[in-house]
């Protein structure tokens, strides 16, 4: 598939060399001389890494305005306790 856009052809870049396929990972596991699950695998860790501490798409740092990275990492959950629903009293009230 295109594994930028998600299509079936493995090996289609839909006319747009930007678009990501296979044959590009094994082009950069060969660079690299290593298998194309290596790379996948480096691949997601790298980019697992990168949703967590980056601030912006290119590695650089960004003000206090800019964009975080970390927005669109997994939600995150929390412990808190929800707000009460409308019409509904807060415990201990």
């Amino acid at each position: 598939m295109c594994l930028t856009c998600g299509s079936d052809d493995l090996f289609t870049n839909h006319g747009d060399p930007r678009n990501i396929t296979m044959q590009n990972l094994q082009d950069a596991a060969n660079a690299s001389s290593i298998t194309v699950p290596e790379a996948l695998r480096n691949i997601q860790r790298g980019v697992s890494k990168g949703l967590r501490g980056m601030t912006d798409w290119t590695g650089g740092q960004q003000d206090a305005g800019g964009l975080v990275m970390d927005d669109y990492a997994e939600p995150r959950l929390s412990s808190a306790q929800p707000p009460p629903s409308p019409g509904e009293k807060s415990p201990g009230s």
